[in-house]
């Protein structure tokens, strides 16, 4: 995110355009709506650059996330607007951007949201037979531990004892 700069470094700028006074209030507005377009901006340029397999952010990847962002050239076109709508509708579904949402992710094929969907599934999957594993592990070092302490309860090889002694003695 952009570092907030103080009111009085933006008061000074926004006085050399124009004689109005300005509220601090209207110079945070116009801060923040200029960084949550920065960010978008630099956000969409990173979807361009990871789609052409790059690992550095280019000049490129900004000119083509302005172009399919719909940010009008100098001479007032739309370059590649029917492109991107015409796109638009084989691979994915339009998206609106959401300014309150700047830190998620607003693009997603469909594809990715099922293997994301997957890879929870077998994170939880493996979640919970480690769980599983442990309770398990946790039950039959309890049991070992009360049958150490007091002796086995009760079960088959106690009523065989019992009755050998009685044979034996008769």
């Amino acid at each position: 995110m952009v570092a907030h700069f103080p009111g009085g470094r933006g008061k000074p700028i926004c006085e050399s355009f124009c004689t109005f006074e300005w509220q601090v209030s209207a110079l945070d507005a116009l801060l923040e709506a200029s960084q949550d377009f920065v960010v978008g901006l630099f956000g969409d340029a990173i979807f361009c650059q990871a789609h052409g397999k790059r690992k550095t952010l280019q000049k490129k990847d900004l000119d083509l996330a302005r172009r399919i962002r719909g940010i009008r050239n100098e001479d007032n076109t739309l370059p590649l607007q029917a492109a991107v709508e015409h796109g638009l509708g084989h691979k994915r579904e339009k998206v609106e951007y959401d300014p309150g949402k700047a830190d998620e992710k607003r693009w997603k094929s469909a594809k990715q949201i099922e293997r994301e969907a997957r890879e929870r599934a077998t994170k939880d999957a493996k979640r919970a037979q480690k769980a599983e594993l442990q309770r398990q592990t946790r039950m039959a070092a309890e049991r070992a531990a009360r049958e150490a302490a007091h002796g086995p309860q009760g079960g088959a090889e106690t009523s065989k004892q019992g009755g050998k002694r009685g044979k034996g003695a008769a």
